[in-house]
């Protein structure tokens, strides 16, 4: 009885080791698991940087065209020129009111719907082109020489423009139209756009993107 319970006893010592061989992991197959999982977890943090890239850059693109609208509704109230001055060297956007060459002296706007726009640090000017919309007026220089401006005028034109921004991934065109003041935007470069039907309207992307994208 002893002899046949002792061998029981193996048989089953035996048979929880099997098992337990079967059941666990060798250290190779951890490491290639461990290996596995880094790899999705850079994946999805690359994701993530880019998406937030763009983000920032549609956020700015956005701010631009409030800016301009906000000048145009300016222009024509106060009935005094507002401009969009372009900053290149430091990638920003800001207000200015008055005209310096009718005796009046030009001032930053700010308040709590109007702030200096500043590019993200990925983002940058690709493109500017500023056409006076009147032949009497020559291309404006704001505030400092070695920046340009977008003048709006009392009657809603503006100068006629185009403003490329853009980062590693995403690019946005913004085109001034002088007749009317108002402002398109096409997520392409200039270059593109002749490939574009429509313009992107940002407010509503805002609000019906499942991509998180805008």
């Amino acid at each position: 009885m002893e002899l046949r319970a002792a061998k029981a006893t193996m048989r089953t010592f035996t048979t929880n080791k099997i098992l337990a061989r079967r059941c666990g992991f060798t250290m190779i197959e951890l490491l290639v698991v461990v290996v596995i999982i880094s790899l999705m977890t850079i994946a999805a943090g690359g994701h993530f940087v880019n998406t937030y890239k763009n983000i920032q850059l549609t956020k700015s693109a956005r701010n631009i065209v409030q800016a301009a609208r906000f000048a145009r509704l300016y222009a024509i109230e106060k009935q005094k020129p507002c401009k969009i001055a372009v900053d290149g060297i430091n990638r920003k956007f800001y207000l200015v009111i008055g005209d310096a060459r009718m005796d009046e002296q030009e001032k930053i706007l700010k308040n709590q719907y109007i702030r200096e726009i500043v590019l993200p640090d990925n983002g940058q000017i690709n493109e500017l082109q500023i056409h006076p919309a009147r032949a009497e007026e020559p291309q404006d220089t704001a505030v400092n020489k070695n920046e340009s401006a977008i003048r709006f005028y009392p009657d809603g034109s503006c100068d006629s423009a185009v403003i490329g921004i853009g980062n590693a991934g995403m690019d946005y065109t913004l085109v001034f139209t002088a007749a009317i003041g108002t402002v398109d935007v096409y997520e392409a470069k200039s270059g593109d756009l002749d490939l574009i039907a429509k313009s992107v309207d940002l407010d509503f992307e805002t609000q019906d993107s499942s991509a998180g994208v805008y």
